[in-house]
């Protein structure tokens, strides 16, 4: 049974360590997602801070159709050229992505420029790292700064179109630590996750605390210690940090056999098994011995026979106190913890 309990406390806490990996994945998208809408803003207002610098309006005209409109006709050195849309657009978006066709073939963007008017407007978000600017024109793409790696570890925009033919596109991109995508996220949904990965933590210390302790049994020729707590079997003496504790033979007999039996549980029909298997109703013998058991273990509280159900079993210091923190701080903020959590990620 308690094989069982282990192997299912053992699939549990691999489960919460699971789960919190996904969280932590969810978050750290939820945080990229909102540096994604931060850039895009940014780079809109930099591709019109850009394209009114460039603008040169001797160079272009151009006749719009209505306020809604579905096509015009520019008029440049080249000569006249109409241009439409795949759907009617507003007139002033129409009039830049025009001027933008033109402006290209007689100014075109350059990358840095508009990647240093990129960083001003994103700097004002405090997203910290390393950002840039890819531009393409005719499927030929330049890189801000000649830098073409940063972007393959970044977090890229989608690309902008900016002219009238979809001749050119515009991405921007930052390349920022793990903290400042995670200072982005939801506040609230961050220290969830975080306080469930401080219990998870503390589960998982305790299951290895107390495994640990099962196999910390040690056998030296006739004495038998377990953390603080020393047997001497041919003396029949027990000693808790050194302190001697008077025990009767058969309560010393009835303690080895919870230190040696597995996984430190016992039931009535073990301990019956062990001393009066001739006699049919031991019961009483049993409950008696147990109980002085525990007197011989009174003066070291920590040191207990504890029930389960029914069955007994030898509790440690460090095992008990540990599993009482985590079960009462589990308790009292777990259940409350995770329904947020998966409420910000639905």
């Amino acid at each position: 049974m308690r094989k069982a309990t282990n192997i299912l406390t053992l699939s549990l806490t691999i489960a919460g360590w699971t789960s919190f990996i996904l969280l932590f994945y969810f978050l750290f998208q939820d945080g990229k997602e909102k540096i994604q809408i931060q850039m895009d803003f940014a780079l809109e207002k930099a591709i019109t801070s850009d394209y009114h610098e460039r603008l040169n309006k001797k160079l272009i005209a151009h006749r719009p159709l209505g306020r809604k409109i579905k096509g015009s006709q520019i008029k440049t050195e080249e000569g006249i050229e109409t241009i439409t849309f795949k759907d009617s657009i507003d007139e002033f978006l129409a009039d830049q992505l025009i001027t933008q066709y033109t402006l290209i073939k007689s100014s075109p963007i350059n990358p840095d420029n508009l990647s240093n008017i990129f960083k001003n407007e994103i700097n004002n978000n405090e997203i910290i790292g390393k950002k840039g600017i890819i531009y393409c024109h005719n499927g030929k793409k330049q890189y801000s700064d000649n830098d073409s790696i940063s972007p393959q570890s970044a977090i890229l925009t989608s690309p902008q179109i900016i002219d009238a033919k979809e001749t050119a596109s515009v991405q921007a991109w930052v390349d920022c630590s793990w903290i400042t995508v995670l200072r982005n996220t939801t506040s609230k949904a961050l220290w969830s996750v975080i306080a469930y990965g401080i219990v998870l933590l503390g589960v998982s210390i305790s299951f290895y605390v107390d495994e640990k302790k099962k196999k910390k049994v040690i056998e030296k020729g006739e004495n038998i210690q377990i953390g603080d707590l020393l047997l001497q079997k041919d003396m029949e003496k027990m000693y808790i940090k050194g302190v001697e504790c008077p025990i009767r033979r058969a309560d010393f007999k009835l303690l080895l056999l919870f230190v040696q039996a597995p996984n430190q549980l016992l039931t009535l029909e073990d301990i019956k098994n062990a001393f009066w298997s001739n006699e049919d109703d031991p019961d009483n013998k049993i409950y008696s011995h147990i109980s002085t058991l525990r007197s011989a273990l009174k003066d070291f509280p920590n040191y207990q026979i504890k029930r389960e159900g029914k069955e007994y079993r030898l509790i440690l210091p460090d095992v008990c106190s540990i599993n009482k923190i985590i079960r009462s701080y589990t308790n009292r903020h777990l259940q409350k913890l995770l329904p947020s959590i998966f409420r910000h990620h639905k």
